[in-house]
């Protein structure tokens, strides 16, 4: 793949992460003030990514996993990965592409470490 059509798909890419963000900020929003009334912790919790190739992104993730916050909101989150989705975040910035993240949201191929 030549440079030129490598940063048209990465332009493409960014902006459409940023859209869908966009477009789920008020559900975001909701999930955030949900786990809020659950725990006195952050919202947020960094975790690590794990590419194909075997390279692994920081990112941003909602608190669900914690063993203070178990309820059925917090299990439903985890199943539909809700609860990931600021991972597009990081296609935003540059360190993942929306390909390997979408893969990952509808939970083929790749594996959260910590």
């Amino acid at each position: 793949m030549n440079r030129l059509s490598s940063f048209v798909r990465s332009a493409l890419e960014r902006v459409t992460a940023l859209l869908l963000l966009l477009a789920w900020a008020p559900h975001l929003f909701f999930i955030a003030m949900f786990i809020q009334t659950l725990t006195t912790e952050a919202v947020l919790v960094r975790d690590v990514f794990v590419t194909a190739d075997g390279s692994t992104v920081r990112y941003y993730r909602f608190r669900t996993r914690s063993p203070n916050i178990v309820s059925w909101g917090t299990r439903w989150l985890r199943r539909y990965r809700l609860d990931e989705y600021l991972l597009l975040w990081s296609v935003v910035r540059g360190d993942v592409g929306l390909k390997e993240v979408m893969r990952h949201l509808k939970g083929v191929g790749n594996e959260i470490g910590a």
